[in-house]
């Protein structure tokens, strides 16, 4: 079922992948040479260019090929999101000029604005052993887009990637633009988790602002908000409802906290992080 899963990822994925409006020359030899090495043969017989059986080949120096999401398209992910990933099984591809862009699903609202090219934010890594073994691929990279804010469970989103996000430089291809009935959508029902954030003023928050925290919490589970300074802290709030904890901004300026989910024992089970910059 795994490998059926992944099949269906990708063959639904092939004809959202194109050829850039640049591309107008064939490309060099010297880049035929790098193609080998980016994309060489696995040792099944399988390559960059085809990653299954039953999938059909892709000239990958005018398309830039098959590609895996995390979460997987039209899946439930019932673990903390807090990035999104897009695995390729190619090795010659960079960041390009698009944007990444998470939307609640059913209102539209705009969560998430992320430019591939930010640093910051985005990492691009080769694909650990253990991951290539879950994928059944030879070699490849994976693109981590960490999202400011951990989504909240329970809730459905859509993503939208941007025309040339992702590109292959020598070949001057990149991916046609992902959104509608191309794009990317998931849920996130969980057993336990940080349901909702209501804050008690306008965003941004100000200082002086608090945050409840709604939260989905199994007998013997327990949460706390954690800061690594005194810029947001926990407090007792009396008009708290059961399963929800406050939490007040005291410093302004960009502060990096969020919320653990702890076992029995105390023991770390979750972590739902956030980043918010906080207004004098």
């Amino acid at each position: 079922m795994k490998k059926l899963a992944l099949l269906l990822i990708v063959a639904l994925l092939l004809p959202t992948l194109s050829v850039l409006p640049t591309l107008s020359v064939l490309p060099t030899p010297s880049a035929l040479s790098a193609l080998s090495e980016a994309a060489p043969a696995w040792s099944d017989g399988l390559s960059a260019a085809q990653p299954y059986k039953g999938v059909p080949p892709v000239d990958l120096t005018k398309k830039l090929g098959y590609m895996v999401l995390d979460p997987l398209n039209n899946s439930n992910a019932d673990g903390v999101v807090d990035a999104l990933r897009i695995y390729l099984p190619r090795t010659d591809v960079e960041p390009g000029g698009g944007v990444l862009r998470v939307y609640e699903a059913g209102s539209g609202r705009a969560l998430e604005e992320i430019p591939l090219s930010d640093a910051a934010q985005v990492a691009v890594n080769p694909i650990g052993a253990e991951m290539l073994g879950w994928l059944y691929w030879g070699g490849g990279i994976c693109v981590e887009v960490r999202l400011r804010n951990a989504l909240d469970i329970d809730r459905a989103y859509t993503v939208s990637l941007e025309q040339n996000a992702i590109v292959a430089p020598d070949y001057g291809i990149g991916n046609s633009a992902m959104e509608g009935r191309t794009g990317w959508s998931f849920t996130t029902k969980a057993d336990s988790g940080v349901v909702e954030r209501r804050f008690s003023g306008e965003m941004p928050p100000k200082v002086g602002d608090a945050v409840a925290i709604e939260l989905k919490l199994p007998e013997g589970m327990a949460a706390a908000v954690f800061c690594h300074s005194e810029a947001v802290a926990a407090e007792e709030s009396p008009d708290a409802e059961p399963g929800t904890l406050t939490a007040r901004f005291n410093e302004a300026g960009p502060v990096d906290w969020g919320v653990a989910l702890l076992g029995e024992g105390g023991e770390l089970l979750s972590l739902y992080r956030y980043f918010d910059e906080v207004q004098p």
